[in-house]
């Protein structure tokens, strides 16, 4: 409800109200962080927390605003040491399973939020000169590491390699059709 109303307020462009619609924006995103531990079980929930800190830090570079990709940053870090802490997980089938889901959506939030930081570089803060490097290979680490725990469950031994081959094709196809679509700046 407060995101929808400070989406709807934010189109106006008084002061005041921009003011306000910032405020509901908070608080939508505060309830949500709180909500989600309730609504989802502990793999889940890591994922959606770490796409929330993509969002957060798309938001702060949309407003200019440090602290809120500040916030963004470590709730992806959070998410990641929630999924980790909630190791092992049952696992039903190979890349149909919660925690390769949870950490996919780690790495589309780290190679999201490197895209974002990238592209605030001329609002950038010290501490974040560099960072777009940091978290594409942060997103990448995940996505790959997913990868190899759930192709050493479903081809242990001397089919693994093979696996680990079609799974880095796959990898490049997937990163080249998106480079296509996506302008990035470097």
């Amino acid at each position: 409800f407060y995101l929808a109303l400070g989406l709807a307020l934010g189109r106006f462009s008084t002061a005041s109200m921009t003011l306000l619609a910032r405020a509901f924006v908070a608080l939508g995103v505060i309830f949500l962080s709180a909500a989600i531990p309730f609504a989802l079980a502990a793999d889940t929930t890591a994922g959606v927390w770490a796409l929330e800190g993509a969002g957060l830090l798309w938001i702060g570079y949309r407003q200019g605003q440090p602290l809120t990709r500040i916030f963004g940053l470590v709730l992806q870090a959070g998410a990641a040491v929630s999924l980790i802490a909630g190791l092992p997980y049952p696992v039903s089938a190979p890349f149909a399973n919660s925690f390769y889901i949870g950490s996919v959506m780690i790495a589309l939030a780290g190679l999201v939020s490197a895209y974002w930081l990238d592209r605030a570089d001329t609002g950038r803060q010290g501490w974040e000169r560099g960072g777009a490097s940091w978290l594409l290979i942060w997103g990448l680490l995940w996505w790959l590491g997913a990868g190899a725990v759930e192709l050493q469950r479903a081809e242990p031994g001397a089919g693994f390699p093979a696996a680990w081959l079609w799974y880095g094709l796959l990898s490049v196809a997937l990163t080249e059709g998106l480079a296509s679509l996506v302008v990035w700046p470097r």
